[in-house]
């Protein structure tokens, strides 16, 4: 709606009462009768849209509630279903309430026990985080004292002691040299300080692994003073061996003793041993594919066997120090082999109390250069001791330079007797002494006389044996053989 405002009557201050001035009133007092009558046709307008719109909202009231009435009647249906509803769904939540104040209280349970054990677990942490701490402690000193020692090749030590080893020769300590020789691995070092270790089941090393002692000690047949290794068990029962030294091992200034049976150390590939003494073995060491063997200053005392070579090359003896004495009656042998390739060289030392002491495999080479032998006691077989035993070889070398031969208790140096005996052997310097005893002949080489297979140069050797021969008297000289009569100390 809109208007006209009033219009302001001016005022003559000169004349207020003029007729002009009335006349201007009337003019201002028309205005807003026009004004007014506006005003009210404006307002006539508006209430009919007013009532239009009441009309609007009475009909939108009667509408709702007819939907209201509708609603309350389809209410009082659904509650009545509805109550039903609750009536099974108050039942199941019952049921599901008695099921979890049972569960509830399983759970109270599982957790009261769960507790106890956290609580144990937590003390057994605090126990073991303290053994942590002070074996830390321990490992630091160990790990530092160790890095002081360092051998070949900086390798590290174990010493079996750190193990639990006792080394008194009662105690079983077995399980602490397998823990000292795992955690060596390869390229370690086990290390074995004065003492008796007794164990009582093989042992194996990894390749390039190594054993250490502190020397053979004064050890006599009575075992006082024992330094070394007693492997208290029967090897024939498990692998067959004491020891095992895989690709590379070594062992040094270490002794090791058996019962009477199996193998002391086996090897396959390569081994080197340095001052290390093995008895009371059936075979000391066996060599088996064995490409390079390295020993020096190694002894045997009271095995059946002390080398037993299975295809070996490259196997060098640096000054053994072997007695081959098994018993007060019998004597062992130093070399044996199967029917395979064998290369032993023998330099120095001395090789003793055999009954054989090479018993020379077939393909073999076997060469001694300046070594001791000698049979000291009457406890040879009835036809006195063998040196070298080629009978019946179908292939073989032997070399034997510059030794020295005690021939008392001796039958016979290097036998080659039978036709079928097929090789070569030199025999060139070496010094025959002593005096033939009722055990035998006494003969330095026998060969069966029309063998031609045999090949033999045998020279520049003195023969100083009363009583024997320096070989076979007459016998046909082998084919192709030169043979110089040795410097005789009983011709004039």
């Amino acid at each position: 709606m809109a208007y006209s405002s009033v219009p302001d009557i001016p005022i003559n201050q000169t004349q207020p009462y003029t007729f002009t001035h009335a006349k201007t009133l009337l003019e201002k007092v028309d205005q807003v009768i026009k004004s007014f009558s506006y005003l009210q046709d404006n307002i006539t307008a508006n209430t009919d849209a007013v009532n239009n719109m009441v009309s609007n909202v009475n009909t939108a009231l009667e509408s709702t509630l007819t939907i209201c009435r509708q609603l309350t009647d389809d209410s009082a249906d659904k509650n009545i279903a509805t109550a039903n509803r609750l009536d099974v769904i108050s039942g199941q939540v019952t049921e599901a309430v008695t099921y979890l104040r049972a569960a509830i209280t399983d759970a109270h349970t599982a957790i009261d026990a769960a507790n106890q054990v956290l609580t144990e677990y937590h003390d057994d942490v605090s126990r073991m985080e303290k053994e942590i701490a002070d074996n830390w402690s321990q490992t630091q000193s160990f790990v530092t004292d160790k890095l002081s020692h360092k051998v070949d090749k900086n390798r590290l030590r174990f010493d079996v002691a750190d193990y639990g080893a006792v080394g008194d020769g009662v105690a079983d300590d077995t399980e602490a040299v397998l823990a000292a020789v795992a955690a060596a691995g390869s390229k370690g070092i086990v290390f074995f300080g004065p003492g008796d270790y007794r164990i009582t089941r093989p042992v194996k090393l990894a390749p390039d692994c190594g054993m250490e002692g502190v020397g053979l000690a004064d050890w006599s047949y009575g075992q006082d003073n024992y330094y070394g290794i007693t492997c208290d068990f029967d090897p024939n029962d498990y692998d067959g061996y004491c020891f095992y030294f895989s690709y590379n091992c070594f062992a040094q200034r270490l002794s090791f003793r058996g019962k009477d049976k199996g193998i002391g150390i086996k090897n396959n590939g390569s081994i080197s041993l340095t001052e290390v003494r093995l008895t009371n073995f059936e075979h000391a060491i066996w060599c088996k594919n064995t490409y390079y063997g390295y020993f020096y200053h190694v002894r045997g005392y009271l095995n059946n066997n002390f080398f037993y070579s299975e295809f070996t090359h490259n196997i060098t003896f640096v000054s053994p120090q072997i007695s081959c004495i098994k018993t007060d009656t019998t004597g062992g042998t130093f070399l044996e082999g199967t029917n395979s390739r064998c290369e032993v060289k023998v330099f120095g030392g001395s090789i003793e109390g055999y009954s054989i002491a090479f018993i020379v495999p077939i393909s073999a080479a076997v060469s001694c250069f300046g070594v001791y032998f000698e049979v000291n006691q009457a406890i040879m077989p009835p036809d006195g001791a063998t040196t070298f035993y080629c009978r019946y070889n179908t292939g073989f070398a032997l070399v034997i330079i510059g030794c020295f031969i005690y021939m008392g208790n001796h039958g016979v140096f290097v036998d080659a007797w039978a036709d079928e005996t097929k090789g070569t052997i030199t025999s060139m310097g070496n010094y025959f002494m002593g005096a033939k005893t009722n055990i035998g002949n006494s003969r330095g080489f026998i060969w069966y006389g029309s063998n031609g297979k045999l090949n033999m140069t045998l020279m520049s050797d003195f023969w100083g044996v009363s009583g024997g021969s320096y070989y076979q008297q007459g016998s046909a000289i082998p084919g192709r053989s030169y043979i110089m009569n040795p410097l005789n100390a009983f011709q004039s």
